[in-house]
């Protein structure tokens, strides 16, 4: 519609300029109207195909850490140090028995993708008899001791699950007192299987819930945004990245994220649904942050709109003539555009150039430079073509429907909106990205239009709820 309005109020002008197409040419440097003396005859040479564009993958990652020295102050805070403290228990002819059992510190560190908890049990076992007045005097004692290890593994499986852990703690000396045919061990291993359930519920409790985060980074990505100026941004997820478990030392942490395709395009066309979520892909040496490499794709269409509107109030002297362009079409020509520009005046017709593509960051544009003649038609027909092509370069301009300098701020604020946590609610984690730079890296020549490839980098965290 709006080419057919362009080309309308092109033809509308060139009628009022001029009572026909006849009479002999003027000396006058001005438009002489569409005279069209001369006509630019046979079709340019075919344009070479383009190759079609391949969109290339953007990541976010986000790093759940779990700092060392607050899962051992948790622990701590569960575990008392003091386990078992029994006295007195009958134990018929043998007496009465009294059973205390204490632990060491707490030793978190990581083992491939599992988070492991290494801890020590000491016990104190003493026998007594009563003697009446004597009271309950001792006559035996000893002191065994066991090794706690839980294991959970730090890595998704197919639903976004970390699995529960894995809690032994094996008795690593016995309480035996042959001589006089005593033995807790045996109680010993019972009060020990207690803490060991102890132990485990207190690590399942803490390990973070990582389903909600991915749910809500899938989600996030499966959507068009606009962005202004009739272009939308449209967010294509694609799979579910995590590391498995990473240690530093201070913090342990896994690494999960989303890669997909971000296209920005104008005009714009409705998103379709996100997939349904694959199942995590292991990347171990996954960066954490927002990497994103985003085509701006200017239809052609829209490009020759663009280019029509710039050249169409132009009437550049071409030689020994001016002449008026009233329409121009943009097409690609293998990896350079292909230009069919419509001039009238003596000479009418189609002049055929082609160009390449220059990024122009600072100005948020596409130029087209190194406009040359496709064949020699138009020289044919007596228009100086070199003459028009440096007449109209200077105005061959594709504006960006996304000025680099704009898009961490507009991130930044897509993201907020997106990831709002009052709007998941109170327990979701709280996830905040926070873009660093953009710049524009490259202008291409595609089946779809012209392309400008915007590189972008930020960071991105998580807060969990605990």
């Amino acid at each position: 519609m709006r080419r057919a309005q362009a080309r309308g109020l092109a033809s509308l002008l060139l009628l009022g300029a001029s009572a026909g197409c006849g009479g002999a040419p003027a000396s006058d440097p001005s438009w002489p109207g569409p005279l069209c003396h001369a006509r630019i005859g046979g079709a340019p040479a075919a344009a070479s195909e383009a190759t079609s564009l391949t969109v290339p993958a953007s990541r976010v990652m986000v790093d759940v850490v779990v700092p060392v020295d607050a899962m051992v102050a948790a622990l701590d805070r569960a575990v008392p140090p003091e386990l078992v403290d029994r006295r007195d228990i009958d134990v018929g002819p043998a007496g009465r028995l009294s059973l205390r059992v204490t632990r060491g510190a707490f030793a978190v560190t990581a083992r491939g993708d599992d988070l492991v908890v290494d801890v020590d049990l000491f016990g104190r076992a003493s026998f007594c008899k009563p003697l009446g007045l004597l009271g309950c005097v001792g006559y035996a004692s000893c002191e065994p001791a066991a090794h706690g290890r839980a294991e959970v593994t730090l890595a998704l499986d197919g639903k976004y699950r970390l699995p529960p852990s894995r809690v032994e703690i094996p008795i690593t000396r016995a309480c035996t007192m042959t001589a006089i045919g005593l033995d807790v061990t045996e109680d010993f291993a019972k009060e020990a299987a207690a803490q060991a359930r102890t132990i485990r519920d207190r690590i399942d409790a803490g390990v973070p819930e990582v389903a909600p985060l991915v749910a809500d980074i899938w989600r996030a990505l499966g959507t068009s945004v606009p962005l202004g100026n009739g272009a939308c941004a449209r967010l294509t997820p694609r799979q579910i990245v995590q590391t498995g478990l990473r240690s530093t030392g201070a913090s342990l942490s896994i690494g999960v994220g989303a890669e997909g395709e971000i296209v920005v395009e104008a005009p714009c066309r409705p998103s379709a649904p996100s997939p349904p979520i694959p199942p995590p892909r292991v990347v171990r040496d996954a960066a954490n942050g927002v990497h994103l490499e985003v085509p701006i794709v200017v239809s052609w269409e829209q490009a020759s709109l663009v280019l029509a509107r710039a050249l169409f109030s132009l009437e550049p002297v071409v030689g020994r003539e001016r002449v008026h362009v009233t329409d121009v079409r943009a097409t690609a020509d293998g990896d350079s555009v292909r230009l069919l520009v419509a001039v009238s005046g003596r000479t009418c017709g189609e002049v055929a150039f082609t160009a390449r593509l220059a990024p122009r960051e600072e100005l948020a544009r596409v130029d087209l430079v190194d406009l040359s003649p496709v064949d020699g038609e138009a020289a044919r027909a007596g228009l100086d073509a070199s003459a028009l092509a440096r007449a109209i370069s200077p105005h061959l301009h594709i504006p960006l429907p996304v000025n680099p300098a704009a898009v961490p701020r507009r991130i930044d604020k897509i993201a907020a909106t997106l990831l709002d946590r009052d709007a998941r609610g109170p327990d979701a984690p709280a996830i905040t990205v926070a873009m660093q730079r953009a710049a524009l890296k490259n202008a291409l020549v595609r089946k779809e239009g012209i392309v400008g490839v915007l590189v972008a980098s930020g960071e991105a965290t998580v807060a969990l709820r605990r």
